[in-house]
């Protein structure tokens, strides 16, 4: 039957269609690395607990809770890896009817889950790499000029990127010097600049074939077109998948 609460799995497509539900499957998707519907409902249902409160998420998810069967939360908690302590005091609550406490803490955990999750994949994404895209062309950056481009490997030089750490997200950093950084804009653009800002952070996730996808911080994916184009798309396919090779 396949695994209920990976991105299109029954549990989640019933839970996301109850309004406010991704407040509750978005740890599901942020631990199971689905990098498009981690951005929908992880990083933005998700990125505020009082957000989430003030807007009225908190009670739609002790409503779902309340809903769930007994088999149904504890499915919920072994797929958020729940210490035993918090899973006894959630279980507590929601024997009560309090099933607004039991949906703070899941809440809390689940937010801090997917700040453990971007930060190990930040990690993991980090070093000196080559972007190879789903063509087989690699991330280029141009020396005399603010502009990159996907180019037929081997890769060489100017192929060869410095992908920072930044705790969580990263910093893509061409190999010449003085610095150049990849940098997104709102309508979809990507160039290079000489200094990294709010527009050249990207936050990685991994997928399921390996691959990396990284999102810029105006909610939109990097992305390959097939005349070795660069831009960023709404959507993550698999124009919007990279390789990350060690150079």
């Amino acid at each position: 039957m396949g695994n209920p609460f990976s991105k299109n799995g029954i549990a989640t497509k019933i839970v996301e269609a109850v309004p406010g539900g991704g407040l509750i499957t978005a740890p599901i998707h942020a631990l199971k690395g689905n990098p498009d519907h981690a951005n929908r409902a992880a990083l933005g249902a998700l990125g505020s607990l009082t957000a989430s409160i003030f807007g009225g998420g908190l009670g739609t998810v002790g409503t779902i809770l309340a809903a769930t069967t007994n088999a149904g939360r504890e499915k919920i908690l072994d797929e958020l890896k729940v210490t035993p302590e918090k899973k006894k005091t959630i279980t507590a609550s929601m024997k009560s009817g309090n099933f607004d406490k039991a949906a703070e803490i899941l809440m809390e955990h689940g937010k801090h889950k997917i700040s453990e999750n971007a930060r190990q994949l930040s990690a993991e994404s980090g070093g000196r790499r080559c972007l190879k895209s789903i063509h087989g062309t690699y991330l280029r950056a141009y020396n005399s000029e603010w502009k990159v481009d996907m180019t037929n490997g081997p890769p060489k030089a100017w192929e060869n990127w410095y992908v920072e750490d930044w705790q969580g997200k990263v910093v893509f950093k061409a190999i010449h010097s003085p610095g150049r950084f990849l940098r997104a804009y709102p309508n979809g653009h990507v160039d290079l600049v000489d200094r990294p800002q709010a527009w050249e952070i990207w936050k990685p996730f991994k997928n399921e074939d390996g691959s990396w996808s990284f999102l810029s911080a105006h909610g939109q994916w990097l992305s390959v077109r097939s005349d070795g184009s660069v831009c960023t798309m709404e959507k993550c396919d698999a124009w919007e998948h990279f390789w990350l090779e060690r150079w």
